[in-house]
């Protein structure tokens, strides 16, 4: 498959704007990859095969999962990753409906929706407002690195929940309803409770700090309630 690249150099660099300058080029299909992730290399060409499918796709994205720790990590650090990162390694979220899923992503242009350049999650608007008609592609996969400290950790969810209340503030109620409604977050506990006993302790830490990063980051976002708690620069 032949590709042709252009480099574009944008005046108000940000993930929004530098997406939105490609829907004035010609195209059948408009996508990124984040620049922190390693993807298989057949992975847009099978976005691209899952997309000529069936019109009634309008969005495809590849499925990530997590890098090993990495070997230099601290004992704190290796905890705090492969604690954070236990769900995805073991697939022990319950199943959900298909919700669009960032690091690399590809969609029709006449679908691909202006992004507003103040929003903080751009993913997650187009979760929004593309289902239900996005589909993940499964035989390639995308890896990303996670977060090694619990203020990583804060950082990244205060970054999402401020986005996500600035979306829902955006957007009409009935649009986020119907999403939210299929963002399942269960455990499979049989699964759980089948891994190594090292692995349940892990498991532990993870709901420690989950629980403990929304509870900051809950009173974070009140004490500042009148200020930009967070913006894209680039």
């Amino acid at each position: 498959m032949e590709m042709k690249l252009k480099s574009i150099v944008l005046d108000s660099p940000s993930k929004a704007s530098a997406i939105n300058t490609f829907r004035s080029m010609e195209a059948d299909y408009i996508g990124y990859v984040d620049d922190d992730v390693i993807f298989e290399k057949n992975a847009i060409y099978n976005e691209i095969v899952l997309l000529n499918s069936s019109e009634n796709i309008w969005g495809v994205f590849v499925d990530s999962f997590p890098l090993p720790c990495k070997n230099d990590a601290s004992w704190s650090e290796k905890i705090i990753y492969n604690s954070l990162t236990l769900r995805t390694r073991f697939g022990l979220l319950a199943k959900r409906y298909n919700l669009l899923i960032g690091r690399c992503v590809l969609i029709r242009k006449k679908k691909f929706p202006k992004i507003p350049e103040h929003i903080i999650n751009e993913d997650q608007f187009l979760d929004y407002v593309l289902y239900p008609h996005v589909c993940k592609i499964n035989n390639s996969i995308v890896y990303y690195e996670g977060v090694y400290s619990i203020r990583e950790n804060f950082r990244r969810d205060l970054r999402i929940t401020a986005g996500r209340r600035q979306l829902k503030k955006e957007l009409p109620l009935s649009v986020t309803r119907r999403v939210d409604g299929g963002r399942s977050k269960s455990i499979n506990y049989r699964k759980l409770f089948n891994l190594p006993f090292y692995n349940l302790l892990l498991f532990i830490v993870y709901k420690i700090t989950y629980r403990l990063s929304k509870i900051l980051v809950g009173f974070f976002l009140i004490a500042n309630s009148d200020k930009i708690l967070w913006k894209r620069t680039n």
